[in-house]
């Protein structure tokens, strides 16, 4: 999942406003002085907020966004999933381990429309993000589906993990979930109670905050502002319109049961009290269901809310979408 979510962060009782991709500023009214950073990690901006009391606390927060990076990878030769993926058989670090174990579960709990095994599509047939990007024929396609799925990859507690001949793990579509959700871990061990951390598509705010979501048809202008989101609410978007080979219709949100990208949404938001790393997975999983299946998913949730924006520009929430959005501020229709 890789796609953008512009956000204001808002203290109400001292308001902080912040813009990503634009700016961040303070108002006069604000008691709570509130510092920005911006490091680029993990191919994306990477923005963490907090207190400006707490500014000594950001080595540490960038630290751990880019030990994940630097352990799940596929873009480092040198990173523990680069070095999986080439000898099939590796005792790994304890994050590595955990994040397999929770793809693996994600796997299962989406019914394999999120899977974590789809290197030989993502990494080999279409080489996203690599040189020589491209769309692969039919035939490639139906080579590569033949080396995927979560039963080809075993754990051997404590911190062995093995591939079968041919797997390759990419965690494109949760590893800012992960990244984000150790960030926040950080930061509430240091006692930060104010601030968020976005990776791209993925924010967790601790305060209450504005939430703006950008429209996937033209993402220089926003659709919606969700206004006075709760404290601890995580936040993550899937879209099509970001990343994709020549044309928006190929996409890099994979349909891991045809290979294809799929034509269903055009984007995927979720809001919710839910960990960043399952939002995460879910809205890659959700983004390439077929479009009934994803709509009863979403309403089987009650730790996450879905906005769906169709190809024809229809909108579809899911029923509790009011429960974690009680504000919401629509600028138009997309």
């Amino acid at each position: 999942m890789s796609s953008r979510l512009r956000f204001l962060f808002r203290k109400i009782q001292a308001p902080a406003v912040c813009f990503l991709f634009i700016s961040c500023t303070h108002t006069a009214a604000s008691t709570t002085p509130f510092k920005s950073r911006v490091q680029w990690i993990m191919g994306t901006d990477i923005t963490v907020s907090m207190p400006e009391k707490n500014v000594d606390h950001f080595t540490d927060v960038f630290k751990i966004i880019r030990d994940v990076d630097k352990q799940l990878s596929t873009y480092k030769a040198d990173s523990e999933v680069s070095q999986l993926n080439k000898f099939k058989k590796l005792q790994v670090s304890d994050m590595t381990y955990q994040a397999i174990a929770l793809s693996l579960d994600m796997f299962a709990k989406t019914y394999g429309y999120f899977d974590p095994s789809l290197g030989q599509l993502t990494i080999d047939a279409y080489a996203f993000g690599l040189q020589g990007e491209k769309t692969p024929n039919e035939n490639q396609i139906k080579m590569a589906l033949l080396h995927t799925g979560g039963k080809n990859i075993q754990l051997i507690p404590p911190n062995t993990v093995v591939l079968k001949k041919n797997i390759k793990l990419d965690f494109g579509g949760i590893g800012k979930g992960i990244a984000v959700d150790l960030a926040i871990k950080k930061l509430k061990d240091h006692g930060v109670r104010e601030g968020l951390v976005s990776a791209s598509g993925d924010v967790h705010c601790l305060s209450i905050c504005d939430m703006s979501v950008i429209d996937p048809f033209q993402p220089n202008r926003i659709f919606l502002v969700m206004k006075d989101l709760p404290k601890d609410s995580s936040i993550s978007t899937s879209g099509t319109y970001e990343r994709y080979i020549k044309h928006q219709k190929n996409h890099h949100l994979l349909n891991p049961l045809t290979g294809h990208p799929s034509q269903t949404f055009v984007s995927v938001t979720l809001v919710g009290s839910a960990l960043n790393a399952e939002l995460d997975a879910w809205a890659t999983a959700l983004s390439v269901m077929p479009i009934d299946q994803a709509i009863r998913e979403a309403e089987k949730h009650t730790d996450f809310a879905t906005l769906f924006i169709l190809p024809d520009h229809k909108i579809i929430l899911s029923k509790n979408f009011s429960k974690f959005v009680p504000y919401p501020d629509w600028k138009y229709n997309p």
